[in-house]
């Protein structure tokens, strides 16, 4: 009984996720952070996953970050570093401030430093980001 249930429950998490996106409730360290973001950049699914990102009111705790980090910026750094382009001029405000909430990085299998800062961005953004993922989707 207990094997059919581990079973079970292994085979609702492979299939939940898969779309082949990294999971982001296995990041628990700044560096883990960096890599998932680092992974979704380059993923395929990464626009619809991203989509369902920017909607979350959820936070999750990194180690050694003092503070939860809202999910919905993770996604924001995640668009933003893959479609910064596509965006265009207007998605950040000539003359206005924009915060980072944290900086993460790690070392790549080149030796390279992948670094990326986690934005606070602000709802019109968020709707320029969500308009360009959908229109994304539907190619």
């Amino acid at each position: 009984m207990i094997v059919r249930f581990i079973y079970l429950t292994l085979l609702l998490c492979w299939a939940a996720r898969a779309d082949g996106a990294p999971d982001l409730k296995r990041v628990h360290s700044s560096e883990d952070l960096a890599r998932f973001i680092s992974s979704m950049v380059t993923n395929d699914a990464m626009p619809s996953v991203a989509l369902d990102g920017l909607d979350s009111t959820n936070l999750i705790a990194v180690t050694p970050y003092t503070s939860a980090i809202p999910i919905r910026e993770i996604y924001g750094t995640i668009v933003e570093a893959r479609f910064l382009e596509t965006l265009g001029d207007g998605f950040y405000e000539h003359g206005k401030k924009y915060g980072v909430r944290e900086i993460c990085s790690f070392q790549d299998d080149h030796g390279e430093v992948q670094r990326f800062h986690i934005g606070i961005f602000d709802q019109r953004q968020y709707r320029l980001m969500k308009d360009l993922l959908k229109r994304k989707i539907q190619k």
